[in-house]
């Protein structure tokens, strides 16, 4: 997970800004599988990249995303 998020850091250089949602999907469908896995889950703890980027490809308030994973949750 970290490695994807480094190598997409390293290559928003050469993401105009029109494509910068598409760079949000890429990534996004790379980071989504980890969301569940034992290890990897500690990290969107402390930073939930997952539901930033969900944000910015919805164009809505991230504590809108988290607070409808949260009621998920509790059903």
């Amino acid at each position: 997970m970290q490695k994807e998020i480094i190598l997409f850091l390293k290559n928003t250089d050469n993401v105009y800004p029109l494509q910068l949602k598409d760079a949000f999907r890429s990534l996004h469908i790379k980071l989504k599988p980890f969301e569940n896995q034992p290890f990897e889950n500690r990290v969107f703890l402390v930073l939930d990249i997952v539901s930033w980027l969900e944000s910015k490809i919805e164009n809505r308030p991230i504590v809108e995303i988290i607070q409808e994973k949260f009621r998920k949750l509790v059903r």
